[in-house]
This record gives structure tokens, C-alpha cells and sequence, in this order.
């Protein structure tokens, strides 16, 4: 009887034991693992693209050949476009990269020749393409209208044909084409104005300093043709496109 009393305590105390641990683990609060949220990113946003096209008054450049200034310089004027890329940073200030070529324009002037053969006309015709890294300060919006100030500093690359003298007396001179990289320099102002969600409409003025333009060789003549400071007024209209 001893014996069998001994068994059933034992029982029930193995029990409660199993039922208190059992209870202890229903009562365990559950590990929760954070995950740390995903945050998508917008490829596109703040960056747009553009394109323009306009007509350039052309400033003529000073040239010489030698120790012999020309006279009467002129250069017609041409047409140009461009495109580029480049990003909003703020509501305020962007940035872009632009690509644009200035076609052909025409150059004369009139030279002194030797003594006693009178005076030589001078033609050729220059065309550049430019690099341009910008920046713009967009200075606020009303109606719609957003003007801008912006300034630019690059790269061009100018090209010149054959710099033909005629005169009657001698035979024709003949200086050789050439091209040339130089430094260059812009400064813009202008206004946009949206006209689609993210496509805008731009119409500015910009004054580009392209550098200096240099001839080829000429047989029977020493030294080369120098055309100094040309640069360009430009009238420009275009569209910009933000990729959202």
C-alpha cells in the first residue's frame, strides 16, 4: 500500500512539472524579426534630356597673317543645334552636358599686299562643334514662366577651309584648310515654361566664346592664317524632357 501511494505522488508530481514547463512555453513571448524595409529607387527622376536649335549672329574674329593685319572682317551668320543630358539638383539649380555644332559660315576681309599690287580679298569659311558642361540658376516660377541665368565653360573644336587671296596682279594665294580644339566659355539667360507633365519649353540667348581658328600652310608663302576670338550670339528654342 506503501509502495503504491509512493507511485501515484511521483506520478503527479512528474505531471504538474510537465504541465507547469509546458505552460511556461505557451506563456514565452515570440521572437519577431525585423526586416528592414526595401526604399525603391527612382532612376529617372531629376534627369532630363533637351534639345535646340537657333540662329547664330556670328562675331567676327581679328585676323592676320604674319606681322600684315586683315581689314574689314566679317562673318556671316549660320544656324545651330544641339542636344544634351543633365539633372535637376534642386528646385532651384541644374546642371547638363550639351553637344552642338555651328554650321558653315562664310569669312572675308582685305589685306595689303607687296607694294604696287594693291589690295587682296581675302575668304574662307569656318564651322565648330562645341562641348559645354553648364550650370543654371533657375530664379523662380510665375504664370508658368521659369526664367534662368546659366553660365558654361568647355571645349570647341573649329574647323577652316582653304583661305583663298584674289588679286590681279599676282596669282591667287592659298593657305590650306586646318582645324584647331580650344577652350571656350558661355553665358545664357533665358525662360522655360511647361507645357506637358515633364516636357518644357525653353527659349533663351546665349553668348559662346569658342576660341581661336588657325590655317594651313600655303606654298610659296611663310607662316599662317589667324582668326582671333570667335564666338557667336545665339537665339535658341528647344525642349526639355524629364525621365521620370
Amino acid at each position: 500500500m506503501g509502495s503504491l501511494k509512493k507511485t501515484i505522488l511521483s506520478t503527479c508530481a512528474a505531471m504538474l512539472l510537465s504541465s507547469t514547463a509546458f505552460a511556461a512555453d505557451l506563456l514565452e513571448p515570440p521572437i519577431i524579426e525585423h526586416t528592414p524595409e526595401v526604399i525603391p529607387v527612382e532612376v529617372g527622376a531629376g534627369w532630363y534630356l533637351r534639345g535646340d536649335i537657333g540662329y547664330a549672329v556670328m562675331q567676327a574674329p581679328d585676323a592676320y597673317w604674319n606681322n600684315t593685319n586683315f581689314h574689314g572682317e566679317s562673318l556671316d551668320n549660320t544656324w545651330t543645334g544641339g542636344v544634351g543630358f543633365g539633372y535637376d539638383f534642386t528646385e532651384y539649380f541644374r546642371s547638363d552636358i550639351t553637344f552642338d555644332y555651328h554650321g558653315n559660315a562664310e569669312f572675308r576681309a582685305r589685306t595689303r599686299c607687296a607694294p604696287g599690287c594693291g589690295t587682296t580679298r581675302e575668304r574662307t569659311t569656318l564651322d565648330a562643334w562645341t562641348i559645354m558642361l553648364n550650370g543654371y540658376l533657375d530664379v523662380g516660377t510665375w504664370q508658368g514662366f521659369t526664367p534662368y541665368i546659366g553660365a558654361g565653360i568647355g571645349t570647341s573644336y573649329i574647323k577652316t577651309d582653304n583661305v583663298v587671296g584674289h588679286n590681279p596682279v599676282p596669282p591667287a594665294s592659298r593657305f590650306e584648310g586646318n582645324e584647331q580644339w580650344n577652350l571656350s566659355a558661355a553665358a545664357m539667360a533665358g525662360a522655360s515654361f511647361e507645357v506637358a507633365p515633364g516636357l518644357m519649353v525653353d527659349a533663351g540667348y546665349r553668348y559662346l566664346w569658342m576660341g581661336d581658328a588657325i590655317s594651313g600652310n600655303a606654298r610659296g608663302f611663310r607662316g599662317k592664317v589667324h582668326f582671333e576670338d570667335v564666338a557667336a550670339h545665339d537665339i535658341r528654342v528647344g525642349l526639355r524632357y524629364m525621365i521620370e
